[in-house]
């Protein structure tokens, strides 16, 4: 691409402003500003709807983009905080608003109810002029005041004026929503803690090859009796478990569906009055391959997904066979649920044409199905397991246990239905990622379609509203996967690599008042996956609106010599780790690092340099615990303390975290027994066995390991205990070790 002219570069500066998108940006890994090519900028321009094939019409663009929001008469979201009136501007051509005696306006509201009220139609002069001229056209510009009694909800303002009708969506919403007293954050302040471990990984004698409902269940009441008041997994939502195979929860088919696959078919009510499935389970041949699951050191997901779908399959035939309650329950689920039926039809017709819908025939790809003979089996196998898998979630959030802190990915599946059905609302031509930092120093593309800034506020934001509803309402607390993309989004255009990227600005005021309306409507905590290149903005943003902050003790340890243990904030989610990072075992003996060598992402300068940073992270770590009180000091003829040992380590940092004044506190059950292998390696696809690794210990197994319930133990005592001297806490352990544990 020739370099531009001056003018050029002005319009191309001019329209990213209108647009959103960042010109440049400082960068995590040098701190230096960072400007991406013009041939990316241009191609997400593009992706925005900017009317550009090239660099000559970026004038006429520019253009076009001013008097495309010059026009506007109103935006296409107002938001309206904690019942207070509120203000919207009014855009109308100046020889309308000075017509004599102004305009003619008639202003209505049509409440989420259905109930309408017609509103006050007084409007008023900016106090800094009402007067804008835009490509040799004139507006006047006039302020609308809305009442202060409008009720919380998602309702639409109509604006009658000058012989048009222009509407808005207007979102009622609190700012800091009060979460129920049955939440985490109760209206007492309450300290909570619980215990994380995805539900794939978990396994016991019975379950088929993975993890399922009914281990989930077992794993809660198990820890309700350790006092644990929260279950952490990763998420739970719809994936493709066939052709093709994508077990990442972090890249589902759909954010507003269930992953049927951690059903337990046995449990079903149908199953018992089933004698094709009973035979079936029963069958040599299909215990020799529930045997061949669980012997697996990995979760081999397609075959498992297979098995469980062969006898589902059969479940689903006799529930609408049947007839009675249980589908009467079904049909009264899928009445509820207006989308099921259309996700049902997506997924038959995905299975049956085995390409990504961009490639259906053109009829099917407009977000449309006719039905299709051949696709009724299918059909209602996809109805029955997404009323079962939905009906089981809420038993288990209704039951009074531990409540579900469930987890909102960022993106979806470039091939899944919501991309399908919602085509509107996601940018072509680019992907989500990030820029280069320390650990990915050549960026990262996530390979998922970045939500349309503008599109999404057509539709006022019904789409995110239904991804959040649907994990609230079975969810205690929902962890919003890197939430900074409610302020910004890294896009990265297709073709051009990670590093030449750029930010696009996202309707965040718009996008908090969707999570505080549904937040205060569930009664769910909301928790920001904060970590990574944060902006300055995001956590006064977070704190504003009531968003506990994520606070990862691996990430915030110093290797100053003689640094304080992290300071951890009232309002957070503190842990010792993620999925994405190294367990404890892993952190201390330096395994991560050694790891990223193999990888490539370390050279051998940067690795010395590595370790010996590590080794002061962990001595400052020590020192800061002996000085706290968490740790002894044990007497040395040298007067050197040398280290302790990892259990005895881990057992002072869980007494620490649970005392401290986080408001949750989250252990990875899989640091109690020292699992050294993480479940994900960032970065890396087919290199690691990511989202796979069931976890070392059965459920049975886990539930009666000593290092398990002395971790349990600390970390109860420490939330029990907070306000006390750490000294008075018992954190010593029985010292004895894993096979995997040892010395730091």
């Amino acid at each position: 691409m020739q370099r531009l002219a001056p003018e050029q570069r002005r319009a191309l500066d001019a329209l990213c402003r209108l647009y959103g998108v960042e010109r440049s940006y400082h960068s995590a890994l040098t701190g230096a500003v960072v400007r991406p090519s013009d041939e990316s900028v241009l191609a997400v321009l593009a992706a925005l709807g900017a009317p550009l094939s090239g660099p000559g019409e970026l004038r006429s663009a520019l253009r076009e983009r001013r008097l495309q929001l010059a026009r506007r008469v109103l935006e296409p979201v107002a938001v309206a905080w904690d019942g207070a009136a509120t203000t919207v501007t009014l855009r109308l051509p100046a020889a309308v608003a000075g017509a004599d005696g102004g305009p003619r306006v008639a202003v209505e509201v049509a409440l989420e109810d259905g109930t309408r009220r017609e509103l006050p139609a007084r409007l008023a002069t900016p106090r800094t002029g009402g007067l804008q001229r835009v490509e040799n056209e004139s507006f006047a510009l006039r302020r609308l005041r809305l009442p202060a009694d409008l009720p919380s909800g998602y309702h639409r303002l109509e604006v009658e004026v000058a012989g048009g009708r222009h509407a808005a969506h207007l979102i009622c919403a609190p700012t800091r929503p009060a979460p129920a007293v049955s939440s985490p954050a109760d209206a007492s302040g309450a300290r909570v803690w619980g215990a994380f471990l995805p539900l794939y990984a978990l396994h016991s004698g019975r379950s088929w090859g993975a993890g399922d409902l009914t281990d989930l269940a077992a794993l809660r009441q198990w820890l309700a009796g350790r006092g644990a008041q929260l279950v952490a997994t990763l998420p739970l939502l719809a994936a493709f478990l066939d052709e093709p195979c994508q077990p990442s929860p972090y890249m589902p088919a759909s954010r507003r569906f269930w992953n049927e696959f951690y059903l337990d078919p046995t449990a079903l009510p149908e199953f018992e009055g089933c004698a094709p499935a009973r035979a079936l389970v029963a069958s040599p041949e299909m215990q020799r391959e529930l045997e061949a699951l669980r012997g697996g050191r990995l979760v081999d997901w397609k075959r498992a997904a297979a098995a469980r779908r062969r006898v589902l399959a059969l479940l689903a035939e006799e529930c609408f066979a049947r007839g009675g309650e249980p589908r009467a329950a079904l049909e009264a689920h899928v009445a509820a649920h207006p989308l099921l039926e259309r996700y049902a039809r997506f997924r038959a017709a995905a299975e049956r044409l085995r390409q990504p819908w961009m490639r259906w025939p053109a009829a099917q790809r407009d977000g449309t199905l006719p039905a299709v003979a051949g696709d009724e089996a299918a059909i209602r196998y996809h109805l029955y397991a997404q009323c079962r898998t939905g009906q089981a979630l809420q038993r288990l959030a209704a039951d009074g246990g531990p409540g579900l802190y469930l987890d909102l990915p960022l993106g979806t599946h470039s091939d899944g239905f919501d991309t399908w059905s919602e085509q509107a609302a996601f940018a072509a031509g680019v992907s989500g990622g990030a820029p280069p930092d320390a650990f990915f120093t050549q960026g990262q593309d996530w390979g998922f379609p970045p939500l349309h800034p503008e599109r999404v506020r057509e539709q006022g934001h019904r789409y995110f509203a239904e991804c959040v509803r649907h994990q609230m309402a079975v969810a205690r607390a929902l962890r919003i996967d890197h939430v900074m993309g409610l302020h910004r989004l890294y896009w990265v255009p297709h073709g051009a690599p990670p590093t030449d990227g750029t930010y696009v600005a996202m309707p965040v005021d718009e996008l908090y008042a969707v999570l505080s309306l549904e937040s205060a409507r569930s009664g769910a905590l909301v928790v920001g996956e904060d970590l990574g290149t944060v902006p300055p903005g995001v956590r006064p943003a977070m704190g504003k609106h009531g968003l506990l902050r994520t606070h990862v003790i691996e990430c915030e340890l110093s290797p100053a010599e003689g640094a304080a243990l992290p300071d951890v904030q009232d309002r957070s989610l503190a842990t010792l780790n993620t999925h994405d990072l190294p367990t404890v075992t892993a952190f201390l003996r330096g395994a991560d690092i050694s790891d990223r060598v193999e990888l490539g992402l370390l050279d051998t300068k940067a690795l010395a340099a590595e370790r010996r940073r590590r080794e002061r992270q962990v001595d400052a770590l020590v020192e800061a615990l002996r000085r706290g009180g968490w740790l002894e000091r044990p007497r040395s003829r040298s007067g050197v303390a040398p280290r302790p040992a990892a259990d005895e380590l881990l057992q002072a940092l869980l007494a620490w975290l649970g005392a401290g004044p986080a408001r949750l506190a989250i252990v990875n059950l899989e640091d109690l027994w020292a699992e050294p292998l993480p479940q994900n390696t960032p970065g890396t696809t087919t290199e690691r066995d990511n989202w796979k690794r069931r976890a070392r210990l059965a459920l049975e197994d886990l539930m009666a390991d000593e290092q398990v319930l002395e971790g349990l133990s600390a970390l109860a005592a420490g939330r029990r205990a907070r306000k006390r001297s750490p000294r008075r806490l018992d954190t010593a352990s029985s010292r004895r070790r894993s096979p995997t544990s040892g010395t730091t």
